[in-house]
């Protein structure tokens, strides 16, 4: 784990690949498995192997079988080892050599993969390199108690073993070996960061790419929750939603079914799509239809959408705090221009009576107060009613395409109430 004054000067560099005073052999990988020749002077200097080429772990003459390692990422290790060089020649190949790098407590060839991974992320491997970055930052990171798993701002890194519980209690207390556990954790924030700008620079791309299927539920509401996230609109990130859960009920076995979608779902993660950021055109034709969200939700989001500056409404996953969080844009949001149905939207809905003195609940309240929200039942749809003026006597096809939007709004939110209400 510790850079070796034997390996920078040279010291080992003609014993890599020799078979000249070899005293111990592994066989690395598993259905293909290669054979390297090896000396324990110079593995020992590393305490994993150190551990594994004592007494009684190892019996001398014996091969050591590895299935699980990688052939050519442990040639690149022990190359590293002898010589303090290596050659990656693709992210697949480093992103090998980081874990074996990393299994093997070697500081150094970590952060050689890590330099190399940074200059040459791509938006087919940057998603394979933040899962490493999780997983390995998770190990050299302290333990720390979890936000519940309900909660909508709950984040959580990777649960596996952190390093200083699988070493020797010697070897954890040593100074120099705590430095070297400090660079282990600087190295793979370094490539986290690295990641996290990638992929908020590029993440139209990034979240229409199938590596996203293979996030894990941490990692991908990790990703939608993102304030620097640089998507054009919200659609893209509630595509790639319905996507990743379709993609899970098939890998469960699961039949494709609204009810077994919403299963494979994390309340955290569908609430982490900033739903107020959509048109209603976008809403309408995305998340209603979906059914990932249960009817009192669309609604409430529905009116939302309608009616930003109107009393606010709420329900059981809805929070005042979550509604909030749905509200805030992104920092780097590229806001297009509305569609013609959220202008018609935005005409309308200066003309609604509200009462700014009746916050409530959604679900709550009795109807006259939601009627006086959303202008009477009893109106008509038609909003050309009345006397024609006489200058737009002659505009008459456009007041009908006009009347024809705005009937359709008006119908939409008295169903709604009506319905949901």
């Amino acid at each position: 784990m510790f850079p070796q004054n034997a390996s920078r000067d040279g010291r080992w560099k003609n014993l890599y690949n020799s078979e000249a005073g070899s005293d111990v052999i592994f066989l690395v990988g598993d259905p293909e498995c290669w054979r390297f020749p090896a000396h324990i002077d110079v593995l020992c200097q590393y305490p994993v192997f150190d551990a594994m080429l004592r007494e009684p772990w190892s019996k001398k003459g014996t091969p050591i079988h590895i299935p699980d390692d990688d052939p050519r990422a442990f040639d690149n290790l022990l190359k590293f080892m002898y010589k303090n060089t290596v050659e990656l020649k693709s992210v697949v190949t480093a992103l090998e050599t980081l874990g074996l790098a990393n299994k093997y407590m070697c500081v150094d060839l970590v952060n050689e993969c890590i330099v190399y991974l940074t200059r040459n992320l791509t938006v087919d491997t940057v998603l394979m390199v933040y899962h490493a970055a999780r997983l390995y930052g998770g190990q050299t990171a302290p333990r720390r108690e979890q936000p519940a798993a309900c909660s909508p701002v709950a984040t959580a890194r990777a649960t596996a073993p952190p390093l200083q519980d699988l070493m020797p209690a010697a070897v954890a207390s040593d100074d120099v070996h705590s430095e070297a556990f400090a660079r282990m954790v600087q190295h793979y924030d370094t490539l986290l960061a690295y990641c996290g700008a990638f992929i908020d620079r590029n993440a139209d791309r990034v979240m229409t790419d199938e590596s996203v299927d293979e996030l894990d539920t941490v990692e991908l509401r990790e990703l939608l929750r993102r304030d620097g996230l640089a998507v054009s609109n919200e659609m893209v990130l509630f595509t790639t939603l319905e996507r990743w859960c379709t993609h899970k009920c098939k890998q469960q076995h699961l039949e494709l079914t609204v009810a077994n979608r919403r299963a494979v779902l994390d309340d955290t993660v569908l609430l982490s799509v900033r739903y107020l950021q959509m048109t209603a055109n976008e809403f309408l034709s995305g998340p209603m239809p979906s059914g990932l969200l249960n009817a009192q939700e669309t609604a409430v989001l529905m009116k939302h959408i309608l009616n930003p500056k109107q009393p606010k409404w709420t329900c059981q996953r809805l929070t005042k705090e979550t509604l909030e969080y749905m509200g805030t844009a992104r920092t780097r949001r590229n806001h297009g221009a509305a569609g013609g149905l959220s202008y018609v939207i935005k005409r309308r809905s200066s003309s609604f009576r509200g009462t700014a003195s009746d916050p409530h609940h959604f679900g709550d309240g009795d109807d006259s107060s939601q009627s006086s929200e959303f202008g009477s039942p009893k109106r008509s749809f038609c909003c050309t009613g009345g006397k024609k003026n006489k200058k737009n006597s002659g505009t008459g096809k456009k007041n009908k395409k006009k009347c024809t939007d705005s009937c359709f709004c008006n119908c939409l939110i008295y169903c709604l109430d009506v319905c949901f209400g």
